[in-house]
């Protein structure tokens, strides 16, 4: 068996599928791939003025049993779309997007970029009414 060598930058996993409890993303995190499932938890993004290129994906791992509910810094910073069974659900100047429970589907998935100020956001979800922005 031969040996493998990676180059680059290996991506890092946050894998929160079987956690709960609230949690806070730091800038060092960027570029984390997070999974997520169990039970649900608000997740707090980093001040979206502290880096333009700060990013994170989110997938969903595993059903999970309360909803998730992502938090913009600075508030009114979550921006994009986020398509739902081919519908675009419009992310307008939101303090939170929430993924609700009992209706999301395992590769649900979620994209936020940092620039401006504003946390840029794009993703797919397979369900309706399954991810609710708000603020």
């Amino acid at each position: 068996m031969g040996v493998t060598h990676f180059s680059g930058l290996v991506k890092p996993v946050i894998d929160w599928s079987a956690n709960s409890g609230a949690k806070t993303l730091r800038q060092d995190q960027s570029g984390s791939t997070v999974l997520l499932g169990g039970t649900g938890a608000a997740i707090t993004f980093p001040d979206a003025s502290l880096e333009d290129g700060m990013y994170f994906e989110f997938f969903v791992a595993a059903v999970f049993s309360t909803d998730f509910v992502f938090t913009a810094s600075p508030t009114d910073s979550f921006e994009g779309c986020i398509l739902e069974v081919g519908a675009v659900q419009d992310v307008d100047a939101a303090d939170t997007i929430t993924l609700e429970d009992g209706v999301e589907n395992l590769g649900d998935w979620y994209y936020f970029v940092s620039g401006n100020s504003k946390w840029f956001v794009m993703g797919s979800s397979l369900t309706a009414a399954s991810v609710t922005p708000a603020g």
